[in-house]
């Protein structure tokens, strides 16, 4: 119930300001050389399966509104844990890396696969999302990753404490064009059924704020999976 009404709030809001000419365009979408941002994140990479169905719900809403951002394929994801949020110029030790993948390689050992469900599609005031619903394992990984970080000391750099699981697959980059159009794609896909998949590894990145400039630092089985 409480990542429903998280949704609901979202699409609220991300209506209001596509309908009121207030949605929030990310400058450096366009100027991509001038972003120099860079974080650390624990993610779910997205199944080709699925990122198969989001692709074709991506042409869609291109055709409403071709001037925006869209994710590729490879960028696909969903986000367990910001550990170091994106920082200009942030550049990462090894032993710190170490330090993490520590407390990562301890805690994840003792997790079991488990499913994301992904249904629909929903606008924020930035950015379009897929909406992903998860069993009880997902939110249990958080609490403990956290829990050890804090008894390790270890900055953990969350801008909020993450409960969901959506995947976001575009991103204003310009002022909208196409308003009532990309209003009617939104409807026609708000309960889309994008299919459900199990989460067999995580993976710890350095990456930008978009996922398209990565570095793959580590990656953790979980057990039960069945490469």
């Amino acid at each position: 119930m409480e990542l429903s009404n998280l949704y609901s709030e979202i699409q609220t809001r991300g209506i209001t300001c596509i309908g009121d000419c207030r949605e929030q365009r990310d400058n450096f979408l366009k100027h991509p050389a001038s972003d120099t941002r860079m974080g650390i994140s624990l993610l779910i990479r997205v199944p080709n399966e699925v990122a198969e169905q989001i692709v074709k719900v991506e042409h869609k809403l291109c055709k409403a509104e071709p001037g925006q951002y869209y994710y590729p394929t490879p960028d696909l994801h969903i986000t367990v844990l910001d550990v170091l949020a994106a920082k200009p110029d942030y550049v990462y030790t090894s032993s710190l890396v170490d330090s993490y993948n520590n407390v990562l390689t301890k805690v994840l050992s003792s997790f079991p696969s488990f499913s994301i469900f992904l249904k629909g599609i929903i606008p924020s005031p930035n950015a379009i999302l897929v909406k992903g619903y998860y069993q009880k394992t997902l939110a249990q990984i958080r609490q403990s990753i956290r829990k050890e970080l804090h008894s390790e000391r270890l900055p953990l750099d969350e801008r909020y404490e993450t409960i969901s699981s959506h995947i976001t697959i575009s991103r204003f980059s310009d002022k909208l064009q196409n308003r009532t159009e990309l209003l009617r794609v939104l409807s026609e896909y708000a309960e889309y059924d994008f299919g459900e998949f199990e989460v067999k590894r995580l993976q710890l990145a350095y990456h930008n704020w978009y996922d398209s400039k990565k570095t793959i630092l580590a990656e953790y089985p979980l057990s039960g999976a069945v490469s």
